[in-house]
C-alpha cells in the first residue's frame, strides 16, 4: 500500500525533477534556529525545471514562496499544497529557499505551465 508521503514525492519528481529525503532540524540549526527541517536533494533530473534553477543534490530545501506567502518545506507534501495555490497557478514561478554551504539561497522556478490540474490533484 503507497502512503501520500510517498505519492506526493512521486509528483515532485515528476513535476519538478527532484528526490527529497527529510531532514531534522538539527541538520539546519546552524543556518537559522528557526528552521524546523526540510528536504535534503537527493537528485536532480538533468533538465528538469529544478536543474534549470541550480538546485543541486545535496541542497536542502527549507522553505517556499508564491505570491507574497511563504511556507515551510519538511515533507514533499509541503511543495505540492504551495503549488497548489491560486498564486501559483498565476505567477507559474515559485520562490525556493535551499541551505547551500551554510547559507539560505533563493531559487526561482519557472513553472512554465507545469502545474496541470491532474498532476496536482494526485
Amino acid at each position: 500500500a503507497s502512503t501520500g508521503t510517498v505519492d506526493a514525492e512521486d509528483v515532485v519528481w515528476r513535476l519538478l525533477g527532484i528526490k527529497t529525503q527529510p531532514v531534522a532540524p538539527d541538520y539546519v540549526a546552524a543556518v537559522s534556529p528557526k528552521l524546523r527541517g526540510g528536504l535534503y536533494i537527493q537528485s536532480v533530473s538533468p533538465g528538469s525545471l529544478a536543474a534549470l534553477a541550480s538546485i543541486q543534490q545535496g541542497d536542502i530545501l527549507v522553505g517556499m514562496n508564491v505570491g507574497t506567502r511563504h511556507w515551510e518545506t519538511i515533507r514533499a507534501d509541503n511543495i505540492l499544497y504551495v503549488l497548489r495555490q491560486p498564486e501559483a497557478a498565476q505567477t507559474q514561478s515559485a520562490e525556493f529557499y535551499v541551505v547551500r554551504k551554510n547559507e539560505v539561497q533563493p531559487r526561482r522556478i519557472s513553472l512554465g505551465g507545469a502545474l496541470t490540474p491532474a498532476l496536482l490533484s494526485r
